[in-house]
């Protein structure tokens, strides 16, 4: 008898067995050889959230925030798992001695679980969390990073107000634009950037775009807690396009690379119709945040 799709005999498996048969790229095969479990409501439905956390020679620096961030996302979205701070520690700790890191990024993954239908509704089971470290070597940034203005009628959900799995909004955005877009929404009020937070700078002041459809920022945080050392008041406040001329310089921040110099031109405002077109760039206030910053982590 000829089998299915790309085999060349009878493979059928009775599903009294256990074993489920799907198709991967085109293929009949068993669904342990799919790459992610195809009922999980992290990737069908983006019912996950996850943290990106510096992980600096053997240290995590900014774990307290990632974690209460974490913390938050997960009951906001009714997942019954808890994730603490020394479990995060010791993990980190576990794959660096195995992949022989000393610095680098880890990724904290939780996941609702398995998809469940019973009456009518949609519901998880047995949630649980992975972490991966990755080999990369944090850095300041130096050289600004080019910016653009960038639409975002999308911003309203509760998967904005977490780190979300639910990310497809900001790929989208990243391949729309050949620099990198500063999304805001229909009235012209800044957010954040499918990367980064932004900041603006006003004489001695660093303002933070209040919105409430923005990511609650662990370098934000740590950038709140530590500028008034240099000086510095921190002030949150609706930011907008159209003001952007008021401001002495422009940033971005997140908690694997830092402060980050950014640079707005001048023909991005003029095109989206704002009466006062700027050139917006970092300062030497942004210098001396971004060398704070990895003074205190390092």
């Amino acid at each position: 008898m000829t089998g299915g799709l790309g085999d060349d005999g009878d493979t059928r498996i009775p599903y009294t067995s256990g074993v489920m048969m799907v198709i991967l790229n085109g293929k009949l095969t068993d669904e342990s050889a799919l790459p992610s479990r195809f009922l999980d409501g992290a990737y069908l439905y983006g019912a996950g959230v996850f943290e990106t956390i510096l992980f600096l020679d053997g240290t995590l620096p900014l774990l307290t925030h990632h974690v209460k961030r974490l913390q938050t996302s997960v009951k906001e979205l009714g997942i019954k798992l808890s994730v603490s701070e020394a479990e995060i520690e010791s993990g980190a700790a576990a794959l660096a001695t195995q992949n022989g890191l000393g610095s680098g990024t880890l990724n904290v993954y939780v996941s609702a679980g398995e998809r469940q239908f019973e009456n009518g509704r949609i519901d998880f089971a047995a949630p649980y969390w992975t972490m991966v470290l990755r080999d990369t070597q944090p850095t300041p940034t130096v050289n600004p990073l080019e910016c653009c203005i960038a639409l975002c009628t999308d911003h309203t959900g509760i998967a904005h107000h977490h780190k979300s799995m639910a990310y497809l909004h900001h790929i989208v955005a990243l391949r729309q634009h050949d620099r990198h877009p500063v999304l805001t929404d229909e009235h012209g009020a800044i957010m954040e950037t499918p990367l980064y937070g932004v900041g603006v700078i006003k004489d001695n002041r660093v303002l933070f775009p209040r919105h409430r459809g923005i990511l609650p920022s662990t370098s934000r945080a740590f950038i709140s807690q530590h500028a008034p050392d240099l000086g510095i008041t921190v002030q949150d406040a609706p930011l907008y396009v159209s003001e952007l001329h008021n401001y002495d310089g422009l940033f971005l921040h997140n908690a694997v690379k830092g402060i980050v110099p950014a640079k707005l031109h001048e023909h991005d405002t003029k095109k989206q119709g704002h009466k006062d077109p700027v050139l917006l760039s970092s300062n030497n206030t942004v210098s001396q945040l971004r060398d704070r910053y990895w003074r205190l982590i390092s």
